[in-house]
């Protein structure tokens, strides 16, 4: 299954708002096939199945299968989209959870007015979450009944909560009625946060893009889309000198990664242990040195061959060490293999 670059956040912000379906049910919206049957809606408001077949009448699943179903078009359908209609525009990283929200929600997204303003740079080539962006998008609500633009509109404001990084968007969106003032709440989070995203200057891309991409680089990135204001430069002053491995495929603004998943951080773990294992084997082959000295002191394995203890404890201690070595030299080529070909950052 591919991984979309929307956070898992963001998954369970569209989860709470679209609703669990566990049997197939008609499109609320009336959507319906180039034949003119009626769509049917499943788990997480999905149409389809992975292999391209519709939703039928008397389809089930379960929450999980949902979930992952849910993935699978916004990875391989929406986000995909998404960047072949914007084109050259880019979007930081929370503006683009809050962008895969609504266009998975709205119907003819392409044709909204908003998305063309997007696409045709209104907002600049770089997007963000401006008050003056805020104020648009809050309006894209059904104001037909009143039960689903009152939803509506709070999902529209939990997007713009998630384009500015503030916790818990659904749960904070809920405290609204519909057209009521929005931005009070948006001060309020963050001001309790003690940052405002005004103050950020996003850079997306590699901070030093003449050179292949490192981890220094994606570390600053990462930093930068946590709320510092720090630059490039400053931040190189906190961070000793030392050879960077160079992380040439990294996607600063893609999902990140599971650090259990990670072949680079397998391949630190493997070189830990390996350490300890050589270590292990160093201590085992020095204290056999010091046996016939011992034996010689305290005569409690005189029934034994010095000699022979010696030999098998020497053997086994260098065997150790040798193995050791081996594993931390490998765990070394399996971390520059993995740094060569990541494409995540890493949680």
């Amino acid at each position: 299954m591919q991984t979309p670059r929307v956070t898992p956040d963001t998954i369970e912000f569209m989860k709470h708002y679209e609703g669990f379906k566990n049997d197939a049910s008609p499109c609320v919206s009336g959507k319906r096939h180039p034949d003119g049957t009626l769509m049917y809606d499943i788990g997480y408001g999905c149409q389809f199945w992975e292999n391209g077949d519709p939703v039928l009448p008397g389809d089930t699943i379960d929450s999980f299968k949902a979930e992952q179903l849910m993935q699978h078009w916004i990875a391989a359908k929406k986000e995909p989209a998404i960047e072949r209609y914007m084109g050259e525009v880019t979007f930081s990283p929370p503006m683009w959870n809050a962008l895969v929200s609504m266009w998975y929600n709205l119907r003819n997204v392409t044709k909204q007015p908003i998305m063309q303003a997007l696409r045709d740079g209104v907002y600049g080539q770089h997007v963000e979450m401006t008050r003056e962006l805020a104020d648009r998008w809050v309006l894209y609500c059904d104001p037909k009944s009143p039960g689903i633009r009152k939803g509506l509109y709070r999902r529209r404001v939990g997007e713009v909560l998630l384009a500015r990084s503030l916790p818990d968007p659904y749960e904070n969106s809920q405290t609204l009625e519909y057209k009521q003032d929005f931005w009070p709440l948006v001060e309020r989070l963050e001001d309790e946060r003690g940052w405002s995203m005004d103050t950020i200057e996003w850079e997306p891309a590699d901070p030093t893009p003449d050179t292949p991409m490192t981890t220094e680089d994606a570390n600053y990135l990462a930093m930068k889309r946590s709320g510092s204001t720090m630059t490039f430069e400053e931040f190189r002053g906190l961070v000793r000198e030392k050879d960077v491995i160079d992380v040439p495929n990294l996607k600063p603004d893609a999902k990140p990664k599971r650090a259990e998943d990670s072949k680079t951080v397998n391949g630190i773990a493997k070189q830990k242990a390996a350490r300890e294992q050589a270590v292990t084997g160093g201590v085992l082959a020095a204290v056999t040195t010091s046996l016939p000295a011992v034996t010689a002191i305290t005569g409690y394995l005189e029934e034994f061959s010095t000699s022979a203890i010696v030999w098998t404890f020497m053997v086994i201690g260098f065997l150790l060490i040798g193995v050791g070595f081996w594993r931390w030299w490998r765990g070394k080529i399996i971390t520059y293999e993995g740094r060569q070909e990541t494409t995540q950052p890493k949680v």
